[in-house]
């Protein structure tokens, strides 16, 4: 999923840094970088651009899907320092040749890197490119109670013209968290228009919509949660039920847009569903799971493992409630951000015996104070009473090496809460990871390296099974 501000020590946080400037920067300097650094068996990529703004340097640095961050770049003869404090994050160098040979510093973190010129180039085979066979529309629907204008694509099959309208199935495509466009763009991927393409070549029709503060839709995005995001997308199938262009209308979700998926089916929204990696176990044993996985994945020793996650537990437990007392206007922004965190972090370590480094304790700092009402109404969800209200089909899947949310656990739950009639289908796919990539590690820093989007099985599986569902009731088959 891709899951909204996945909390690790070493991951860039998404925070602003103001532009620094330094001295007259030498031409040799000027253009794009780009390098990667070693935490553990991951990599992790990043670029570089170096400008020129009245006589001084400037930079923007871009890593895990993050864009244009604003760095200080200074320039000593053939020493090179980029910079972005805010985030404790340094790069210092030597131009040898044409390269910069250099040491990665962030919180206590030390590694080695190499910059070399020029930008990445991602090969993403798998992009649709025009022409299309098919048609599509730029349209808008709105959630006028929470004052949200969102705008997307309506895809329609090939061949609709020839159709009947009454049998073509359509799908409301949820992104996962964080604010994203309509196709869930990630790393120069965009799976949700390689899906959208797919089902369109199948006789499936799709509305993808950009999130609210993305792309062309507007709406509140400070306080958004994904009880907000849902809502959203209730309002994606009313209006796709008030053209009539259409018969039965699903919900299809990524990540957090699967939680949601099950969340409208569990209100009796949709037709059928199709959940791609969404949580059905409660938000904060997902949260937490994925936290320890990802340490485990880094090689951090068990103990150290333990003692964070206790941490956390504890730290989302007061956030939390933090989260439901602040209800007024004046404070919902905030969320649950805990008020003198630092002091919360060691009052809670002393009470409960918990031992860890200090970029470990800075960490849990940043989550216990960054405000993020999102985080709080997530990790405070447990969707298991909803999972048993569903009525409707579901297809819900999970990537097998997955290291946002936790596959197993996943599949079991729903296994045991979702009524059994006949046409369900859940399943677990070896070798892929959170975005159905056919993958090494599962590790978030693979998503970029890999050129596949979405792999080829799980696009036949979908479009295969939402076309069955008209059939299958009469058949008393499966897939």
């Amino acid at each position: 999923m891709k899951m909204r501000k996945i909390i690790l020590f070493i991951t860039l946080l998404l925070l602003q840094a103001g532009l620094l400037f330094g001295q007259s920067v030498a031409g040799r300097f000027l253009g794009n970088w780009n390098g990667e650094i070693s935490v553990g068996a991951q990599k992790i990529k990043m670029e570089f651009e170096i400008l020129e703004r009245d006589g001084a340097p400037v930079g923007r640095m871009s890593a895990q899907g993050v864009k244009g961050i604003p760095m200080a770049v200074e320039i000593n003869g053939d020493s090179l320092q980029l910079q972005v404090k805010q985030m404790g994050l340094r790069i210092d160098g030597v131009l040898q040749g044409n390269e910069v040979k250099g040491t990665f510093f962030q919180n206590g973190f030390t590694t080695a890197m190499v910059l070399k010129q020029g930008k990445v180039e991602l090969k993403r085979p798998q992009t649709p490119k025009a022409p299309f066979p098919y048609k599509t529309e730029e349209v808008t629907f709105e959630n006028r109670a929470e004052g949200a204008v969102l705008s997307g694509t309506l895809t329609f099959p090939v061949g609709y013209e020839k159709m009947k309208p009454r049998k073509v199935p359509v799908v409301v495509m949820v992104t996962g968290s964080g604010t994203q466009n309509r196709d869930e763009e990630i790393f120069g991927h965009k799976p949700f228009a390689v899906i959208a393409d797919w089902l369109a070549r199948n006789g499936i029709a799709s509305l993808r919509y950009d999130d609210r503060g993305a792309g062309k839709s507007t709406g509140e995005v400070a306080t958004v949660t994904t009880r907000n995001n849902a809502n959203d997308a209730r309002c994606g199938v009313e209006y796709i039920r008030s053209l009539k262009k259409f018969g039965k209308v699903g919900v299809l979700g990524h990540s957090e847009g699967g939680t949601i998926a099950l969340m409208l089916a569990g209100e009796q929204v949709p037709d059928f569903i199709v959940s791609m990696a969404g949580v059905a176990t409660s938000g904060l044993d997902c949260i937490v799971w994925q936290n320890l996985a990802q340490l485990e994945q880094q090689g951090v020793p068990e103990q150290m493992r333990n003692d964070y996650g206790r941490a956390l537990e504890w730290i989302y437990a007061e956030r939390i409630r933090l989260f439901k007392e602040n209800t007024a206007d004046s404070t919902r922004s905030r969320g649950g951000a805990i008020p003198q965190a630092q002091q919360f972090v060691q009052d809670m370590c002393s009470k409960e015996s918990i031992s860890l480094p200090m970029n470990f304790l800075l960490n849990l700092v940043k989550v216990a104070s960054t405000a993020s009402p999102w985080l709080d109404w997530f990790v405070g969800y447990s969707p298991e009473e909803t999972v048993g209200k569903i009525k409707c089909p579901v297809m819900a899947i999970n990537g097998e090496k997955d290291m946002q949310v936790p596959a197993q656990a996943n599949l079991d739950l729903l296994h045991n809460l979702l009524p059994d009639n006949g046409k369900n289908l859940i399943k677990g796919y070896p070798g892929k990871n959170h975005l159905f990539q056919n993958c090494s590690t599962g590790s978030v820093n693979e998503y970029e390296s890999i050129e596949e989007t979405i792999s080829q099985d799980v696009l036949e599986d979908i479009a295969g099974w939402i076309n069955s569902l008209e059939f299958i009731g009469k058949k008393k088959g499966t897939l």
